[in-house]
């Protein structure tokens, strides 16, 4: 679905000092809603007075951009937004024409407020060019003098070039080693300070087999056959105490019942001994 292209002419208004502009705009319906204007004054004002200070007013819709763009000057000269009268319009006719170029006078005011840029070429004094001569002379006197003591590579040790003076090593790849060295000597400190110990036996681990839990292969296949061993024993007695625990609980049912049956035999003699009372 292609959205549809608005065009207008608008009028932004100084809440400060009461300047306005006039301007047309072509959008979209779901992109900006406050377009306050790119002219050369109004960009100013804006950056001085703050976006808050302005207010943006539709006045008229267009089927076209043309339209919009020749409808600027009757709405200039309606409201005097013109510079000479107190705006902020340089042109009659409005900022840009229809075919979206800047007027002539637009064009001749930008051309009078443009500053120089910093890459235009200028003769050098005498002062000056004597400085370079000298940075020139410094330069080679030093390139001399490290051609005959070169800086060295902290972990190749290859000589470096003049370029590459404030540099350490030759290449990325000696940087790295020599980094990872250091990483690995620290580690090992640390691991001196508190090693771990073998399992089976309580010997000391080799730093490179730090993270193993035994110190051999045959410290590992003796603590596995130990574990076996406990293991079954382990289960032996847990199946022990399970036997013993269901013999514990048929005994105690089975005197239960006795207890019951004597109870309601004795309870069975009472009440014929009182019949027989009774009678």
């Amino acid at each position: 679905m292609k959205y549809q292209q608005i065009h207008y002419v608008y009028i932004t208004t100084n809440l400060i000092n009461g300047k306005q502009y006039v301007g047309d705009h072509s959008k979209y319906k779901y992109k900006e809603k406050n377009y306050l204007g790119s002219g050369v004054y109004i960009t100013k004002a804006i950056k001085e007075y703050g976006k808050l200070n302005f207010t943006n007013k539709i006045l008229e819709y267009f089927n076209s951009r043309r339209e919009a763009s020749l409808s600027q000057e009757k709405y200039i000269r309606l409201y005097q937004t013109h510079v000479s009268q107190g705006g902020y319009n340089i042109s009659w006719t409005g900022g840009t024409n229809c075919n979206g170029k800047h007027s002539k006078e637009s064009i001749e005011l930008m051309k009078k407020n443009h500053k120089p840029t910093k890459g235009i070429k200028r003769k050098l004094s005498e002062k000056e060019k004597q400085k370079i001569k000298e940075k020139i002379n410094l330069l080679e006197k030093n390139k001399s003098e490290y051609l005959e003591h070169p800086n060295k590579c902290k972990c190749c040790g290859t000589n470096l070039k003049y370029r590459d003076i404030p540099l350490i090593f030759c290449s990325v790849s000696c940087s790295t080693k020599y980094v990872q060295s250091i990483k690995h000597q620290i580690c090992l400190d640390k691991y001196l300070l508190n090693p771990k110990r073998c399992k089976c036996c309580k010997n000391v681990i080799n730093f490179d087999k730090r993270f193993n839990a035994y110190c051999s292969s045959e410290c590992k296949t003796k603590s596995l056959f130990q574990k076996r061993i406990t293991d079954k024993e382990f289960t032996k007695n847990k199946w022990n105490k399970l036997r013993l625990d269901h013999y514990k609980f048929m005994e105690e049912e089975k005197n239960k019942k006795l207890k019951e049956e004597e109870q309601k035999r004795l309870d069975h003699f009472l009440q014929k001994t009182m019949v027989s009372t009774y009678q």
